[in-house]
């Protein structure tokens, strides 16, 4: 039973339950390693991308000039 129910829930709407439900025990379980190999992919790809971003505190600041650049000519 907990077969029939990762492989629907797991297969992302690629199985419908009736068609699990009568699928050979063996194509279950090929199905059920293929996505689990997958998903270790995608874990693993993830990790890396996470590993390769830079880990730089420094924050990027706009690039506003400190002094205005204008000048106010107010009469009182």
């Amino acid at each position: 039973m907990q077969e029939i129910h990762d492989l629907a829930y797991h297969g992302q709407g690629g199985f419908p339950i009736s068609d699990v439900w009568d699928m050979p025990i063996p194509y279950r379980r090929y199905h059920i390693r293929a996505i689990n190999k997958y998903q270790e992919e995608r874990l693993e790809q993830m990790e890396e991308a996470k590993g390769k971003t830079s880990m730089s505190k420094s924050v990027n600041k706009p690039n506003i000039p400190q002094k205005p650049t204008y000048s106010t000519n107010l009469k009182s």
